[in-house]
């Protein structure tokens, strides 16, 4: 008995130890999409800025102009996923990267700081576009 209660006392202090060290910190599970502080992926408004289809495998418009603050919003209306991942030549920059995104799948990025946001698929390298942010 006395080595159950000795067991019970351990895994209640370790439990609390893990508790605490995560305590200040939040994690969202976000489906794969990752930002930086430069932009955030959040939820999509009724009325985004800016709108983008993804459709024959290609990023309509390609270019897309909005203010600071401003959320672009991306459809994928293809049958096949498609990301939308920061960065150019087929190499991500880490700003930003949707996940991969399935048919009728929407992701939206609001961006903070003005600049020029170069974007491609992981998945079709050759499928590029940018945001420039005003």
């Amino acid at each position: 008995m006395k080595g159950i209660s000795a067991f019970v006392l351990f895994a209640a202090f370790v439990f609390n130890a893990a508790a605490l060290s995560s305590c200040g910190s939040s994690s969202t599970n976000t489906g794969g999409a990752s930002s930086s502080p430069a932009v955030q992926i959040v939820a999509c408004p009724t009325a985004p800025a800016a709108t983008v289809a993804i459709t024959n495998s290609s990023f309509q418009p390609t270019g897309t102009a909005i203010a600071v603050n401003g959320i672009v919003k991306w459809t994928n209306n293809d049958s096949i996923a498609h990301t939308v991942t920061s960065g150019s030549q087929g190499t991500p920059d880490g700003t930003f990267d949707s996940g991969n995104l399935s048919q009728n799948a929407t992701v939206c990025i609001q961006f903070l700081e003005i600049g020029s946001y170069s974007y491609f698929c992981k998945i079709h390298p050759f499928m590029t576009g940018v945001v420039a942010v005003q």
